[in-house]
């Protein structure tokens, strides 16, 4: 969906904190698509709210992580 334009969030509502300002952003950047999923998932894992995009002009995946 990342490669179609739209913009793939996802987070664990018992995990995130509502209303706290985050302090700690991780953005990641790859070409592969498999690397792109494996790293947010795994930031996830870690309690992380993740977003994935897809940027047409330079061909990445950009993946930000924040808690």
């Amino acid at each position: 969906m990342a490669m179609d334009g739209y913009e793939v969030v996802f987070w664990n509502e018992n995990q995130v904190q509502q209303g706290i300002p985050s302090k700690d952003v991780v953005t990641y950047t790859t070409a592969d698509e498999k690397d792109a999923i494996s790293w947010c998932n795994s930031m996830f894992d870690a309690g992380y709210k993740v977003s994935m995009t897809y940027d047409t002009t330079n061909h990445v995946f950009v993946c930000i992580a924040i808690k």
